[in-house]
């Protein structure tokens, strides 16, 4: 069986909230390993963001969700990594 394990995901958060905060809430999720987070433009009021997530087993959907929950934008998902093993 495939497993998704690595997501590269673009993002448009508010400077209101802290890269800290979002990468703390994205590994509490299942499957979740290590979060990578780097600001790209900061704006008035909002940063673009890159977040890269490593896993055993990642379930997007639930991914996408969960950093839109915080209050983020999800304009793109950049990269994926499947494995067999």
């Amino acid at each position: 069986m495939s497993k998704l394990k690595y997501v590269e995901v673009d993002v448009l958060k508010p400077n209101s909230l802290s890269i800290i905060d979002v990468a703390r809430t994205i590994s509490e999720l299942s499957g979740v390993i290590e979060v990578d987070i780097v600001v790209k433009e900061v704006e008035h009021d909002v940063e673009k963001i890159h977040i890269t997530i490593h896993g055993s087993n990642l379930n997007n959907d639930l991914l996408i969700r969960h950093i839109e929950a915080q209050g983020c934008a999800v304009h793109s998902l950049d990269r994926v990594i499947i494995s067999k093993k």
